[in-house]
């Protein structure tokens, strides 16, 4: 193959999912002061979010997958080089592709020799011509 392979893992966005978790939590205050108020003042200090935070962040690495899904893609390179997919290997893949040049330069060269051929006996072909469309 010559081409390009990428590959990135489907990690998607962890902080996104804490703040949504958060949220959550926030839309219930009783349970939220419940859960993390440790000195019961009423209110929720830095400390206390911060403990919130991380348990938070717990809760959502609980409920994704232990291997984040991978994503892998062969594609055209990036920088201009050809994309192929063979069953070759690189030498193998130039030699047949060496062959099959001068294959089609030959093929090449000898049609080359017989429009020359045709150019230079127009004249006896123009007669052969002639002869067939008077038998006809």
């Amino acid at each position: 193959m010559l081409g390009e392979l990428r590959s990135h893992l489907e990690d998607g966005d962890v902080d996104c999912e804490i703040a949504a978790v958060l949220r959550s939590w926030k839309q219930d205050q009783r349970a939220l002061h419940a859960r993390f108020d440790r000195n019961h003042d009423g209110h929720i200090d830095s400390a206390e979010w911060q403990v919130a935070r991380e348990a938070a962040e717990a809760f959502v690495r609980k409920k994704r997958p232990v291997t984040p899904a991978r994503t892998t893609v062969i594609g055209q390179p990036v920088n201009g080089q050809p994309f192929v997919i063979a069953p070759l290997d690189s030498g193998q893949l130039v030699r047949r592709e060496q062959w099959r040049a001068a294959l089609y330069f030959c093929a090449g060269l000898a049609a080359m020799a017989l429009f020359a051929l045709t150019i230079n006996h127009r004249d006896l072909l123009r007669k052969i011509v002639i002869e067939i469309a008077r038998l006809q």
